[in-house]
C-alpha cells in the first residue's frame, strides 16, 4: 500500500518548500492525547509533536486529528517520528466541546463521506440525527444514512421517517436494513462499494490534475 491509498496527493503541499528539510508525509490514524500513530502507506510510526507546535498552539485545530496529513522527520532507527506540520486541510469535523467555554473538539479531517448509523428502535433519536446531518452540512462532508434493525417497524413507519428526513434536510441517500433481510445487506454492501469507486475516481482526478 502506499499513501495514495490513503488519500494523499501532492495539492497538500502545493506551495510548500520542502528543499531544505529532511520530511515525509503521513495520515494520522490514531490520536491519544499529545501522542499519535501516523502511517506513510507502508509502516506506522510513533509520533510526537515538534516542541514548537506544543507551545504555539492557539486552539485544538492547530494540532493534528484523526485523517489529518503531516510532515514528519523520523528518529531512532524509526521507533519515533516527530511531526512538524499539518497540511492544509479539505474537510474538518469538530463539535462543541461540554462545558461553558465556546471550544471545538476535533473529530477528523479530509473526511468526504460520512456513514450515520441509527436503529430504527426505542433508541431512535430524530434529533440527535439532525444534529449529525446538520454537522457533515456545516463542514461539507457527503453524509450516507443508514438505519439498522429495520424489522422492528413498519413500512409505513419507515416512509414517514424518511419524508420527515428529506423535508427538513437535502435528498440524502438513505438506506434501511436488516440481519433478516439479505437484501438489504447486498444492497448495503453495493452502496459501501459505489462511494468507495468514487472516492478512488476522485484521487485519480487529483493525480492527472497535479502531474498535468
Amino acid at each position: 500500500m502506499k499513501l495514495e491509498n490513503l488519500g494523499y496527493t501532492e495539492k497538500f503541499i502545493i506551495g510548500l518548500d520542502l528543499s531544505q528539510n529532511d520530511f515525509n508525509a503521513a495520515r494520522v490514524i490514531t490520536v491519544n492525547k499529545e501522542s499519535y500513530i501516523i502511517s506513510n502507506g507502508e509502516k506506522e510510526f510513533f509520533a510526537k509533536l515538534t516542541g514548537n507546535m506544543l507551545y504555539s498552539a492557539e486552539s485544538p485545530e492547530d494540532f493534528p486529528t484523526v485523517g489529518d496529513f503531516v510532515l514528519f522527520q523520523n528518529f531512532e532507527d524509526d521507533s519515533l517520528a516527530i511531526i512538524h506540520k499539518v497540511l492544509p486541510r479539505n474537510t474538518l469535523l469538530k463539535r462543541k466541546s461540554a462545558g461553558k467555554k465556546v471550544d471545538y473538539q476535533l473529530i477528523a479531517a479530509n473526511v468526504d463521506f460520512a456513514i450515520i448509523i441509527q436503529a430504527l428502535d426505542n433508541d431512535f433519536n430524530p434529533k440527535r440525527l439532525e444534529r449529525y446531518l446538520a454537522m457533515t452540512n456545516e463542514f461539507g462532508v457527503e453524509p450516507i444514512i443508514l438505519f439498522s434493525k429495520s424489522d422492528l417497524i413498519t413500512k409505513e413507519e419507515k416512509l414517514k421517517i424518511f419524508e420527515t428526513i428529506n423535508s427538513n434536510f437535502h435528498k440524502y441517500q438513505i438506506l434501511s436494513f436488516s440481519n433478516f433481510d439479505k437484501e438489504s445487506l447486498i444492497s448495503l454492501k453495493q452502496i459501501i462499494c459505489i462511494e468507495k469507486n468514487l472516492l478512488l475516481n476522485r484521487l485519480i482526478r487529483c493525480r492527472e490534475n497535479n502531474l498535468a
